[in-house]
């Protein structure tokens, strides 16, 4: 088995990685105009980057799962650089896409409030 080094897994990826930061920007530009307006294409981009990097870092591989968790990033920056998220991979039991999507389906849970008015 070939051991490759982390500058030749990264650029093995930089294929997927545009793809992934073309199509998330699309989709802001047709799905939340309001959050594309926020920051150049550039910074989009850098931004997005930074969170698909992040992503694979903690060693999620599903497509889908990256999508959101850079999509999230834009909004909560905290999601990309906390330190409670880095220390939640690194001491996690399951598997990075398992913990991700944990992660990921409770910032999508409705507020309390939301659960108590009866608006789910």
């Amino acid at each position: 088995m070939i051991e490759l080094t982390p500058d030749q897994e990264r650029q093995l990826r930089l294929p997927e990685r545009q793809s992934m930061i073309d199509e998330t920007i699309i989709f802001l530009q047709s799905h939340l105009p309001t959050l594309y307006q926020q920051r150049t294409p550039k910074a989009h981009a850098e931004l997005l980057g930074h969170a698909y990097d992040r992503a694979t870092g903690f060693g999620m591989t599903r497509r889908n799962l990256i999508h959101k968790y850079m999509l999230y990033g834009l909004s909560a920056p905290a999601l990309i650089e906390g330190e409670a998220v880095t220390h939640y991979f690194q001491q996690g039991q399951q598997s990075p896409d398992l913990l991700a999507q944990d992660l990921l389906a409770l910032i999508e849970m409705p507020s309390a409030n939301t659960i108590t008015r009866g608006n789910i």
